[in-house]
């Protein structure tokens, strides 16, 4: 049977979707509030976008846990479609944590680590889910972030929108420019371009908490790039402690916090469970309270205003038929991969698993309301992309490859204690010699650019450069292997180079035509 919807206003609109409030109507006068999710009339039409809603929807249904936003229906109107999915009435932990310092308000420690547990048993659920024949499929979120995890007034807690970097690699084919990803919540792995596992989701909420606890960003930066670097510098530079930055916070913290935040992801908790009762524990050393009713109490004072956006007029009712229709051409469910091998439970410590669905990344996956204080208008939350941005550039002075930079090993990007990473050259093949510098004595300059901006490897290292380079990367004359990577849409390029002494070589690359997704 299809749905009757009346719509009752526009919660707002990002870079692929809008998103209404509305009512589901039934028999009687049944009521229920509902968010519905529609893909902006200029892209509806692309196939591959109404493609990924389906499949959204398909996957996402299945995602039935408390601390989840719920999908309801998916049907189509008037040849749009539409997501219908559970309204949480409340807002986003960024646009919470922005109204906070014009209350003169802090978060209180015992309920930053309330929510973050939350969020751990979400995450815990969808790292577990199965298929039909309960073989795991081992689901990665890749986006925990602050705008990405909603509290309602009532105090609950739940996580949204799967599956947004892909999602947003296929809308920038649509649109012009790059949509903005969420560099300051990447692990160092997922930066760098390399294969991800569940491990990812930790090191993301583990700076989620860290931000939480001493209220203000972890790694800030006047670029994506920029953030980036000081991700990838973790290594050398590890996260200060949160005691060391909230006078009065417990030090029971840290070492949960930092165990997180470890820049390689076998030194991170081997699974959400591990990570929840760490903080459990340390929780209770410190203290620390936290619950659903306290949390409402503390929200009936801090929760940023909430506001519609009024309807056109004509807007109504939409009947939404069955949506087999839609053009899918998406993942499959699932890939065949190993699960994690998780190290022993001593210290809390701990390879590609990939994500074997995609979900649509729009304006808001989810339906809530809430005022920005900084626009002063309503804002699509979750998932809400950034407005198209220029690629960051970063005048380079050409990169010393000899500086420190990514140390590419098996399944992590650097030497944890105990491990011995074995290197990988980029662009290696099997029975084929890697490419390396060379012969004949000498240097060259080599000028690079690509769609969108990447990072720059050079022979496996990371020059600390982004595309387009302005004074270009002085190298040894021969050949090298070059590796551009876009965390944000994850994508990958291996490509090789051979430089003459005293040559200028410019090479244009485009990542989205030539690139792997990863």
């Amino acid at each position: 049977m299809p749905g009757c919807y009346r719509l009752i206003g526009r919660i707002g609109a990002g870079g692929m979707a809008e998103v209404f409030e509305g009512l589901a109507l039934g028999e009687a006068g049944f009521e229920k509030r509902v968010a519905i999710k529609r893909i902006l009339p200029s892209l509806a039409r692309d196939p591959a976008l109404t493609g990924l809603l389906v499949e959204e929807a398909r996957v996402a249904s299945r995602l039935a846990h408390g601390n989840l936003v719920q999908v309801l229906d998916l049907g189509r109107a008037g040849g749009d479609y539409y997501l219908v999915m559970e309204l949480v009435d409340g807002a986003d932990l960024a646009s919470l944590q922005r109204h906070l310092p014009g209350l003169g308000l802090e978060l209180p420690p015992g309920l930053a680590v309330w929510i973050c547990r939350q969020v751990l048993a979400g995450l815990h659920f969808v790292h577990q889910l199965g298929d039909a024949d309960g073989q795991p499929l081992h689901l990665v979120h890749r986006d925990v972030s602050p705008g990405n995890i909603l509290v309602s007034r009532a105090g609950q807690v739940k996580l949204t929108d799967f599956g947004i970097v892909k999602a947003r690699d296929r809308a920038i084919h649509t649109e012009a420019g790059l949509i903005r990803g969420k560099a300051a919540y990447m692990p160092p792995e997922q930066a760098a371009g390399e294969p991800l596992d569940q491990r990812a989701d930790l090191f993301s909420l583990g700076v989620v908490l860290h931000e939480l606890l001493v209220g203000r960003a972890l790694f800030a930066g006047d670029s994506p790039a920029a953030v980036l670097r000081r991700v990838v510098s973790l290594e050398r530079e590890p996260a200060p402690a949160p005691s060391s930055l909230r006078p009065g916070l417990p030090a029971t913290l840290d070492a949960v916090v930092g165990c997180a935040l470890a820049p390689c992801p076998a030194g991170r908790y081997p699974s959400a469970r591990a990570f929840d009762e760490a903080l459990e524990a340390a929780a209770l050393e410190a203290g620390l309270r936290g619950s659903a009713a306290e949390l409402e109490d503390w929200l009936a004072r801090a929760m940023p205003p909430a506001r519609l956006e009024p309807l056109p007029a004509g807007a109504g009712c939409i009947e939404l038929g069955p949506a087999s229709a839609a053009p899918v051409g998406t993942l499959p469910l699932a890939r065949a991969v190993a699960p994690i091998s998780a190290p022993g439970r001593a210290g809390g410590r701990g390879a590609w698993l990939g994500l074997g669905v995609v979900l649509l990344a729009g304006a808001a996956a989810v339906g809530w309301r809430f005022l920005s204080p900084e626009e002063g208008a309503p804002v699509a939350r979750p998932g809400a992309v950034a407005a198209p941005a220029a690629p960051p550039t970063s005048p380079d002075r050409g990169a010393d490859l000899a500086a420190p930079g990514l140390r590419q090993g098996r399944g992590c990007l650097h030497a944890c204690a105990g491990a011995q990473p074995a290197p990988v050259r980029p662009g290696a093949k099997p029975g084929r010699p890697a490419p390396g510098p060379v012969t004949p004595a000498g240097e060259g300059t080599l000028f690079l650019n690509s769609e969108p901006w990447a990072r720059i490897l050079v022979d496996g290292r990371d020059t600390g450069a982004t595309t387009p380079t302005v004074e270009g990367l002085r190298l040894r004359a021969g050949r090298h292997s070059i590796t551009l990577v876009n965390p944000e849409l994850e994508l990958r390029l291996d490509a090789e180079v051979e430089l003459d002494r005293d040559e200028v070589l410019k090479r244009f690359f485009d990542l989205r035509r030539d690139g792997q997704q990863r």
